[in-house]
């Protein structure tokens, strides 16, 4: 990963106390708060929080950039006691976008924001900002004081971009598991239709081969009975009772592991019912005769 060049747009920037090894404590502690999160809102706000405990800082910001590509505040902290505002200088998050990483010692003198309404209506002093994602910059993180100028170091931005660097990482990932958990979601949903379908169609069939089986055993009775009655007729109600059973065959034994359109209930029921109708007589007149 290639960092964004950095940018001291004022010099000299406030020396450094407490030695090289300070701000790398401070990254460690972030990592750590970040490690803990358990979504991506939980880890945008847990990052710019531990952020504004290492850093000297009134509030930061993390912005992201949404699926239209427009740039929107998704975490803030600001110092005890400072009002909340949720509004951050168009000029600093083109210049990041940009990819750049910058400090700004007095951004109310410096040519680059100073006549800009948003740095003057916020009375902006110090300013530090870089992108947040490896390639194309998909946020901004932003850290600012409206108190004291030339009150962040050349360390404390590189803090700033690795931090960033992290919460990109880490940023992709929660996305990730959030996207797994959905798919995972809809595929135990799609199962669970996949279950009722099959038990519903299943429920269908059975009864259709019950039918289709005792049409079969009662097939040369039947037609046996149609050539006592009316030998004339008897070809055109053997064929209705043939066609009756093939047709229920169809059904019970082609539909399964098929899916339902070889399955017609309704046309097949109807016609069930109009061929039972047509052999009443003859199954009642048999009845009779018996008797």
């Amino acid at each position: 990963m290639i960092s964004p060049p950095l940018l001291c747009l004022a010099a000299p920037l406030r020396p450094q106390p407490g030695g090289a090894g300070l701000p790398w404590l401070s990254f460690n502690r972030v990592c750590l708060a970040l490690a803990g999160a358990t979504s991506p809102d939980d880890l945008s706000q847990r990052l710019v929080g531990e952020l504004g405990r290492q850093l000297p800082a009134d509030q930061v910001c993390l912005l992201l950039t949404d699926a239209g590509g427009g740039l929107h505040l998704r975490a803030e902290h600001s110092r005890p006691g400072e009002p909340r505002r949720k509004v951050v200088p168009e000029s600093v998050c083109d210049l990041a976008l940009a990819g750049h990483a910058f400090v700004v010692p007095e951004a109310l003198s410096h040519p680059l924001f100073a006549g800009r309404e948003g740095v003057r209506e916020l009375n902006l002093r110090s300013v530090m900002a870089c992108p947040v994602g490896s390639d194309v910059p998909q946020g901004v993180l932003y850290v600012c004081s409206y108190r004291r100028s030339n009150l962040f170091r050349l360390a404390d931005l590189e803090l700033l971009q690795a931090c960033a660097a992290q919460a990109s990482l880490h940023l992709d990932r929660s996305y990730a598991l959030v996207e797994n958990e959905r798919l995972r979601r809809d595929l135990q949903a799609a199962d669970s239709r996949g279950q009722v379908a099959a038990a519903a169609q299943h429920e269908l069939i059975n009864p259709l081969q019950e039918i289709w089986l005792a049409l079969s055993l009662t097939q040369k009775q039947a037609g046996l009975l149609a050539e006592r009655l009316d030998p004339t007729a008897a070809p055109d109600l053997r064929e209705t009772v043939d066609g009756l059973i093939a047709g229920l065959g169809h059904i019970a034994r082609g539909s399964q592991g098929i899916k339902a359109r070889y399955i017609d209930p309704l046309r097949r029921y109807h016609q069930l019912e109009l061929r039972l109708e047509r052999l009443k007589p003859a199954l009642l007149t048999a009845s009779s005769l018996k008797k």
